[in-house]
């Protein structure tokens, strides 16, 4: 389980105050609230790229901080996947430019018998409509494609809980139900946790919602206590 207890993390003001929530094994979790509203800084606080100012994040009973001890910051941004089994991607992707697809997917991966990226990531970009992307660098692709190249990164390394940073921004409408039951199959062996504004996507995909609004985080079964809980703040806190 991926949980963060008692969240609270303050900028030139308060942006989250103590937030707490779980992601476990099997959960597909939508994370909704406006532009500007704490949904990145919370996914950021849980992949150990930031520091909360008050709380703890664990994950599998671990505390980050065990995770962190020979690894400067500066490191844990450019790897995106800080902890072992927890991966995080962002909106803008942040893909190698001078590297190709399947280079950025495959970079510092352990090939074995009982795990052979190579195979993963030729079934995943055929899932994804980008095998035509893995020998081509970030620069000769669509914005939408590149998107898809850093989901099928993170996908690739099987991480026990990916967090994904508005997933659907750059991409079609076809293509977000398509990527919609994908991870849905996936879930089974990675929990989900996603930033988004796409309210279609999140139907399709969430079994649960949260909702930051004013700083504080709560939560619902369903879209519609989500959508009433962003416009008249009914839902008690979580």
């Amino acid at each position: 389980m991926l949980e963060g207890m008692g969240l609270s993390l303050s900028y030139s003001r308060p942006i989250l105050r103590q937030a707490s929530l779980s992601l476990e094994p099997g959960q597909r979790i939508a994370l909704l609230g406006a532009s500007g509203s704490g949904k990145t800084t919370l996914l950021k606080i849980l992949a150990g790229l930031l520091s909360p100012d008050e709380g703890t994040v664990t994950c599998d009973g671990i505390p980050r901080e065990f995770w962190e001890k020979g690894s400067s910051l500066s490191e844990l941004e450019d790897a995106k996947w800080v902890w072992p089994t927890v991966t995080l991607v962002f909106q803008d992707v942040r893909l190698f430019p001078n590297l190709s697809a399947r280079e950025n997917c495959l970079l510092g991966l352990p090939t074995s018998e009982s795990f052979n990226p190579q195979r993963n990531l030729e079934s995943l970009a055929n899932r994804l409509f980008i095998k035509h992307c893995l020998d081509q660098k970030p620069r000769q692709m669509s914005q939408g494609e590149q998107q898809r190249v850093g989901i099928m990164r993170a996908l690739v390394r099987r991480p026990a809980y990916l967090l994904l940073d508005e997933p659907t921004a750059a991409i079609d409408p076809m293509m977000r139900l398509e990527l919609a039951k994908m991870l849905m199959q996936r879930s089974k062996e990675t929990a989900l946790l996603f930033s988004t504004h796409d309210w279609e996507f999140a139907s399709h995909l969430a079994t649960r919602f949260l909702i930051i609004r004013q700083t504080r985080l709560t939560s619902t079964r369903t879209l519609h206590e989500a959508v009433d809980a962003l416009t008249d703040g009914s839902i008690d806190n979580y």
